[in-house]
């Protein structure tokens, strides 16, 4: 990201399955950002709540958080929070992606 993108604030759109390293992933990516909001997606049972993603977050420092229900709203709650030079970045799963991709492409609401 650093290489990739201008200096700006930077937010995270999280979600991520209960079977991978969700805790070495906040330990390198929460220095990186501003705030991070936290979700799970819908279709998948490997994902873990957001809730308990808090507690994995928490560990690495004191990132700003705001729990979402659904990768929709984590994503609206972001662009809201997001100025004009901000870079929004969703990761932790694939499956997050997927499920936002239509929301990011075409501008399609989520269910």
């Amino acid at each position: 990201m650093q290489s990739s993108f201008p200096p700006a604030r930077r937010l995270l759109v999280f979600a991520g399955s209960g079977d991978k390293n969700l805790a070495g992933m906040f330990r390198v990516l929460s220095p990186r950002f501003a705030h991070a909001f936290l979700t799970r997606y819908i279709d998948n049972p490997r994902s873990v709540p957001p809730e308990q993603l808090t507690d994995l977050l928490r560990a690495p420092g004191d990132l700003p958080f705001t729990i979402c229900p659904t990768p929709a709203e984590a994503y609206g709650a972001a662009r809201a929070a997001a100025g004009p030079d901000d870079v929004i970045c969703i990761t932790g799963s694939v499956f997050l992606a997927g499920e936002l991709r239509p929301l990011l492409v075409n501008g399609t609401e989520m269910t």
